[in-house]
């Protein structure tokens, strides 16, 4: 029994609500059935009797269809059944009444004949929970089939209504229908007495709780498939926190398996049929009796034991608590994915206090350690100390299964060389100490060093650039940097255009020569980073892709390599649109695709050379913004759109201004243009950001002036971040 009020759960025998401290309704017994009622419920929803102060007919049948067979009615306490001599006098027992059809209720089972509830006709039962239960139904009047939540409202029903209706407004748009359960407008109905909400949803094949326990003999086989399940969860909650909206409730059951057939031709790298979307966004909160806001956090905590956060538990008021309760949710979902059993059980009260206090066993070995490490980050007491977004709790387990891969890679190979690429490709990853323990005893053998696979899952070639570390130190860099210069003896023509076979893109050639970089002549709005206009030569020609590397080039990247893609943008959903430009990539991805294709990232002074193409001017086109050379959010929609679309600068490079702003090879130095050399400059040493150059689609004219310098984390992630590789020469040529 549940508290009218604040619907806090209630012991027998209780006076006052321990949470609201009102007064505690008591159970009665129906006079005609003996059916447990509520002391203020106005009918009797098993014969449909009027109770006392209901006003209703006591011999009125109830207005719903009865089950086919009804129970029969209990006698009134007192009286022996059948009546027998010596039993005490009681008055007769009136006729059984059919049982009216209660929703929550299911005396024979899950399966029953359908039913007309409101505009819909029930099927069969197919879950519930705290809140209500869930039914396949037919709307009558489109007769599409779809999930249907019903719930006691006991007369707030209209109110909660609106909650809902105000939330699922801001859940409405594309992007969020990926990865979130469609949903439509709620239904109230009123019925004997009782009001109900009436949730339609979109229908899922089965929850994720279905899938571990199908799974559940199999827990090490399950592991890449329930990670990329798991990947879908991240992407909805990521959806729902860029809306303003913390879910508080992330369970398993209510990470719903769409099937999706298309999804091979939608997403190449997935090999599942289903997809995963969240369910009942921030439920609990609409349907409590006080406003969300208010409402005192522990309540829900009871709703999701086996997943909540601490804070959920011990924060007095649900707006104390952030959007960070949702990645520990995520991670003690992740644990059990791995380790077969949640983080901790026990009755209620027992996790709550180890939700508190006790940190989470060791996952079984076999599991990589990258992936248990990323569990146990999420479950991290501190919500400072989790990952800072589910975006980030992506993109490490993306990068722990690739460096899981690489790892084995060359654990297989098993040479100096394999072990010196590993590192330098994840310098900082969960398996650098195995692997340096491992280079420094194959160091110290005799034995020769043979060639071997890159770690990225293909043989390397003469034409890769040799790959570079991000502890790399100047004397590193700049053989790298001079072994690019020898490959281009036999210089092509200028403005040579040829197609990649790799990547399927056009590359144009760049020739060596010199430059005035920095602040135009007469741009009033150039910042100190853009200071002071200084000569530069670069000593080799290069090539250069002519646009921003799309979609589809960075799907044969990914189907060659077995990465995975990131998060989609809004205005992709599903990564369908082939020709825009690839955003959302870090650094780090966006080097490992430059090896791949054979080359690496332009530095800072090759990328403003290619994008001046020979011009002085704040634009390569002039002083003012052109909407026919560069998108922008003048004229972008704030969208994305096909690369190549308008005009090309005189050396043919198109969307090198604008649209999206492009990763370059350099650390930033905010004074490096102060004491930078004169030839083939490499950026700083060292540094915390990467540069970004170019501006793009959501940003004003004054981003796109070709001097401005922008910089960011090497993990950084946007829709309107994207690159083009530099090459020293084509792979075959």
């Amino acid at each position: 029994m549940r508290c009218p009020h604040c619907s806090e759960p209630l012991e027998p025998g209780w006076k006052h609500c321990p949470a609201c401290e009102k007064k505690a309704p008591t159970l009665e017994d129906c006079p005609t059935c003996g059916f447990s009622v509520i002391s203020y419920w106005m009918k009797c929803p098993s014969c449909g009797t009027a109770l006392s102060g209901g006003g209703a007919d006591p011999s009125a049948a109830s207005p719903l269809s009865s089950w086919p067979a009804g129970e029969a009615a209990r006698p009134p306490e007192g009286q022996m059944e059948g009546g027998m001599a010596g039993s005490p006098a009681a008055p007769p027992v009136p006729e059984p009444q059919p049982a009216a059809f209660d929703p929550m209720r299911i005396p024979d089972g899950r399966w029953v004949e359908p039913r007309e509830f409101g505009r819909y006709r029930l099927q069969r039962m197919i879950g519930g929970g705290s809140h209500g239960a869930v039914w396949e139904a037919t709307e009558e009047d489109s007769g599409e089939t779809l999930a249907l939540k019903i719930v006691p409202g006991y007369g707030r029903a209209s109110r909660m209504r609106k909650r809902i209706l105000d939330q699922r407004r801001l859940l409405a748009d594309e992007g969020c229908r990926a990865y979130v359960l469609e949903a439509g407008a709620p239904d109230v109905l009123v019925r004997n007495g009782m009001d109900w909400l009436l949730l339609p949803m979109e229908r899922a094949e089965k929850s994720l709780r279905d899938w571990l326990l199908e799974t559940h003999h199999d827990v090490a086989g399950r592991l890449e498939a329930g990670v990329r399940l798991f990947s879908d969860a991240c992407r909805g909650v990521a959806s729902l926190h860029e809306r303003g909206v913390t879910h508080l409730g992330l369970k398993p059951e209510n990470l719903l398996l769409i099937r999706n057939p298309d999804a091979a031709e939608a997403d190449p790298e997935r090999r599942l049929p289903f997809r995963v979307k969240v369910g009942d966004p921030a439920l609990g909160l609409y349907l409590i009796p006080l406003e969300p806001e208010s409402a005192p956090a522990a309540w829900h905590a009871t709703r999701v034991p086996m997943y909540c956060a601490p804070e959920l538990i011990q924060a007095p008021r649900l707006k104390d608590v952030g959007s960070s309760a949702d990645l520990y949710s995520l991670g003690a979902i992740l644990y059990e994915i791995l380790e077969g059993d949640p983080p901790f059980g026990g009755i209620v009260e027992d996790i709550l206090w180890k939700h508190r206090n006790m940190e989470p066993m060791e996952i079984r070995g076999d599991v990589p350690r990258s992936l248990c490490g990323i569990a146990l980050r999420c479950l991290d007491k501190l919500p400072g100390e989790r990952p800072a977004s589910p975006e980030e709790v992506e993109h490490l387990l993306m990068e722990a299964f690739v460096e899981e891969r690489a790892f084995r890679k060359a654990e297989q190979d098993d040479t100096l060389d394999a072990w010196m690429g590993f590192l330098a490709v994840f310098p900082q990853g969960y398996r650098m100490e195995e692997a340096r323990k491992r280079r420094d005893a194959l160091q110290a053998s005799p034995a020769p060093r043979t060639p071997v696979a890159s770690p990225v899952g293909r043989a390397a070639t003469d034409g890769d650039a040799p790959p570079l570390s991000m502890e790399a130190g100047p004397s590193r860099l700049v053989e790298a940097f001079a072994a690019d210069a020898e490959d281009t003896d036999e210089s092509p023509e200028a403005q040579a255009v040829e197609v990649n076979a790799r990547d399927g893109l056009e590359y144009v050639w760049v020739p060596a020569g010199q430059f005035e970089m920095g602040r135009s002549h007469g741009d009033e709005k150039a910042g100190d980073s853009e200071k002071p206009r200084h000569a530069v030569r670069l000593t080799g020609g290069f090539w250069l892709c002519r646009t921003p590397v799309t979609v589809e080039a960075f799907r044969r990247f990914v189907e060659d390599t077995g990465r995975w893609f990131p998060y989609p943008p809004d205005c992709n959903v599903g990564w369908l649109m082939g020709t825009y430009p690839m955003v959302n990539v870090t650094w780090e991805e966006v080097k490992a695709y430059c090896r791949w294709v054979g080359g690496r990232l332009p530095t800072e002074a090759e990328w403003e050379y290619a994008a001046r193409a020979g011009t002085k001017a704040k634009y390569w086109w002039g002083d003012e913004i052109d909407p026919q050379c560069a998108w922008c959010v003048d004229n972008s929609d704030l969208r994305l759109h096909e690369v190549g679309e308008l005009r090309a600068n005189p050396w043919g490079f198109q969307d090198i201004l604008g649209h999206v702003w492009e990763w370059c090879e350099d650390w930033y130095g905010q004074d490096y243009y102060k004491d930078s050399p004169a030839r083939d400059p490499l950026g700083p040493e060292e540094g915390r950001f990467r540069v970004l150059r170019g501006g793009s689609w959501r940003n004003f004219a004054w981003n796109l002036r070709v001097s401005l310098r922008n910089r960011n984390i090497p993990r950084y992630r946007s829709d309107n971040n994207g690159f083009r590789p530099r090459l020293s020469r084509l792979p075959g040529s």
